[in-house]
C-alpha cells in the first residue's frame, strides 16, 4: 500500500460520480476549488469557498453534497498513518488524531493562503504532473511540509449549520456502536422521539441510523484487523452478535464478500 496518494479533479461532471457517506483508514486532506457543494463530516456541516480545506480523520464518516450539477474541481491528498513513521514525522500527526470534534474539520481559504498551504499544494500539483510516479523525494518532502503546516494551524473553523440533535446522536453512536445499541437508546439520549430522530438523521447524513451504525462497525473491524486481531474476534468486538449477521451486512453495503478483510 502506498503511504500517500494525490489526485486532482477539474471541471468534473458530478452526475457521473457516487458521493455517498463513507469512511476510510487513511487521512484525507481535501481542497475545494470550484463547484456548488458543501461537506458533511460526522454530522457537522461545512459550506465551502474556493481553496477551503477539509481535514477528514481516520474512521470519520463523511460525504460531499452537490447543490446543483455545476462543474466541480478539487484536490485530494490521502495520507496513510504509516507515512508519519516512515518519514520520522510522528509529531505532525496530532491534528489527525483528535477525533473529539472539538476543533472541527475546516481550514478556511484565508488561513490556507496565509499559512503557506496553498503554495505547498500548488507545488505538489506541479511536481506530480512532472513525474509519472509521484512517489518521488521532492513530492514526499512536500507532503511532509503540508503535514507540518497543518500541525501548526490552530484556527479550524466550526461547522456552519449546527444540528445539536444530530451531533448528539453521532456522539452517542461513536461511544456505543460496539455494544447492542438501539434507536430508542439514541433517541432517549437526544431527548427526542425516535421517529423525529430517524427522519432528521436520514436528511442530514443520507443514511438511516442502522446503516450509519453498520458502517461504523465495519470500519472498526478494518482497524482491528490492521492491529492484528483475527477476523472472528474483530467482528464480535465491533458490535455484531455473530459472523453471519456481519457477513450479510458487509455484502449488502459493499456488494462483495469480506475476502479483503481475511
Amino acid at each position: 500500500m502506498k503511504s500517500y496518494s494525490f489526485t486532482y479533479m477539474e471541471n468534473a461532471d458530478v452526475t457521473k460520480y457516487d458521493f455517498t457517506l463513507h469512511s476510510h483508514d487513511e487521512y484525507e486532506i481535501y481542497m475545494y476549488l470550484d463547484g456548488d457543494t458543501h461537506y458533511v463530516v460526522e454530522g457537522r456541516n461545512y459550506s465551502l469557498e474556493p481553496n477551503d480545506i477539509i481535514i477528514i480523520r481516520r474512521g470519520e464518516m463523511h460525504r460531499l453534497y452537490h447543490k446543483s450539477n455545476a462543474p466541480y474541481s478539487r484536490i485530494v491528498l490521502m495520507v496513510n498513518p504509516d507515512f508519519f513513521v516512515e518519514n520520522k514525522c510522528q509529531n505532525y500527526e496530532k491534528q489527525f488524531l483528535n477525533t473529539s470534534g472539538s476543533i472541527g474539520n475546516k481550514i478556511n481559504a484565508a488561513t490556507v493562503k496565509s499559512s503557506g498551504l496553498f503554495d505547498a499544494f500548488e507545488r505538489l500539483r506541479k511536481y506530480s504532473n512532472q513525474f509519472e510516479n509521484y512517489e518521488t523525494p521532492v513530492c514526499r518532502a512536500l507532503v511532509t511540509e503540508i503535514l507540518y503546516i497543518i500541525d501548526n494551524i490552530s484556527d479550524f473553523s466550526p461547522d456552519d449549520i449546527p444540528n445539536e440533535q444530530i451531533r448528539k446522536a453521532i456522539k452517542y453512536i461513536n461511544s456505543n456502536f460496539t455494544n447492542d445499541v438501539s434507536i430508542e437508546d439514541i433517541a432517549d439520549y437526544c431527548y427526542v422521539s425516535k421517529y423525529h430522530l430517524c427522519r432528521i438523521f436520514k436528511e442530514s447524513t443520507g443514511l438511516t441510523i442502522h446503516e450509519f451504525i453498520t458502517r461504523k462497525r465495519i470500519q472498526h473491524i478494518r482497524e482491528l484487523r490492521l492491529s492484528g486481531m483475527n477476523l472472528t474476534n474483530a467482528v464480535l468486538n465491533s458490535g455484531f452478535n455473530n459472523y453471519s449477521n456481519f457477513y450479510r451486512s458487509y455484502v449488502k453495503i459493499t456488494g462483495h464478500s469480506p475476502k479483503d478483510l481475511s
